[in-house]
């Protein structure tokens, strides 16, 4: 993981052409890899349901990963929050998702950002 400094134009120019592509199952263990290595939890591990994506530049480079997974069953202050009733948490939990991982492989913060957004 090379550290690549962005002029302002060029930040400009990658944040308007990353884009997010969802992880096949195929590249899973690149993924899992990459964020054994340099996630600073040193686990690819995601319970439950889980979506992979990677924020892809136009060369097709992978700018920053991200791992979803289902969301907690209770969480008291975000049932407070959201104001749901049991049986609303129950019918509604699966819309709800966990930012489980994120990360940044550029060496710039700007597209990963840009992709988390």
């Amino acid at each position: 993981m090379s550290t690549r400094i962005f002029s302002p134009p060029a930040q400009q120019h990658l944040l308007q052409t990353v884009r997010l592509e969802l992880i096949g199952a195929s590249v899973v263990p690149r993924c899992s890899e990459l964020n054994e290595t340099h996630h600073y939890r040193h686990t690819a591990t995601l319970g439950g349901e889980v979506l992979r994506y990677a924020a892809v530049d136009e060369h097709g480079r992978w700018c920053a990963l991200l791992g979803c997974s289902s969301a907690s069953f209770h969480l008291k202050p975000r049932d407070e929050w959201v104001g749901w009733t049991s049986e609303q948490r129950e019918s509604r939990r699966h819309f709800v998702t966990h930012n489980s991982r994120f990360l940044e492989l550029s060496g710039e913060p700007a597209p990963a950002s840009r992709a988390a957004s």
